[in-house]
């Protein structure tokens, strides 16, 4: 009878302490997530330098689409640039400069606010504070990665998370030392108009020191209010006026 109890009470702590390690996990990935994003977002005197891929997968087993882009964002509080592949966007506190260069266009717009800048940001802003009440780990281990130690967690959600959210796995990898997150995989439940998305850092300086374009006109119009040379060719639409 005693050995019994013995490997029962054994169990229970053992469970106990898996229990707790995913408690941990779940707390670590929450910590990190919401100071990286926060810090991503910051508007400050600080100018963040991000180079990332998204892929998205979307239509139905056998007939999937993947759609994967490059893009770099360099950010301040007042100026900032945004590139991907076949365009290029400059902005400052009047002006936003669109150079199209698979279309041949430049486009000189009044300054729109923040929201251009917003979207590409908050790209990263994947998951609300909601969705943490619906996740549960899955897996959690340290694995390393380009000679580089990261913690992978993989979560899912509970019925009621998966209803709400049409989220099935979410998948952090994340470098616990800087707090910040090198990659995001969302899986989504079966019928969902996307099947998955994946954020990838390429690279990153949420302190970066290079200085940005301060007119964003200059970088395509020169002192007579010309195109540039190297934008012989290119249709300039200006709706300054």
């Amino acid at each position: 009878m005693n050995k019994k109890i013995n490997i029962l009470v054994v169990i229970l702590l053992l469970t106990r302490v898996v229990i707790a390690q995913e408690d941990a996990c779940l707390k670590d990935v929450k910590r990190v997530y919401q100071l990286w994003t926060k810090e991503v977002k910051a508007s400050s005197d600080k100018t963040v330098y991000l180079k990332y891929s998204t892929e998205i997968t979307t239509g139905k087993t056998g007939s999937l689409k993947n759609n994967k882009s490059i893009i770099e964002v360099t950010s301040n509080k007042s100026n900032s640039y945004f590139s991907t592949s076949g365009t290029k966007v400059y902005q400052d506190d009047k002006y936003t400069v669109s150079i199209l260069s698979d279309k041949k266009i430049i486009i000189i717009n009044g300054y729109a606010g923040d929201s251009y800048k917003k979207k590409k940001l908050g790209q990263f802003e994947i998951l609300k504070d909601s969705v943490f009440a619906h996740l549960e780990v899955q897996d959690c281990n340290k694995i390393i990665f380009n000679k580089k130690e990261y913690k992978k967690v993989v979560l899912k959600t509970n019925s009621y998370g998966a209803k709400i959210f049409k989220i099935k796995t979410i998948e952090f990898l994340l470098d616990e030392k800087l707090n910040r997150v090198k990659d995001i995989k969302v899986n989504y439940i079966k019928g969902h108009r996307i099947n998955k998305m994946r954020v990838s850092i390429i690279k990153q300086n949420l302190n970066y020191s290079a200085q940005l374009t301060k007119v964003a006109t200059s970088k395509v119009l020169g002192s007579n209010g010309k195109l540039l040379a190297k934008y012989r060719g290119y249709r300039l639409i200006d709706n300054r006026n």
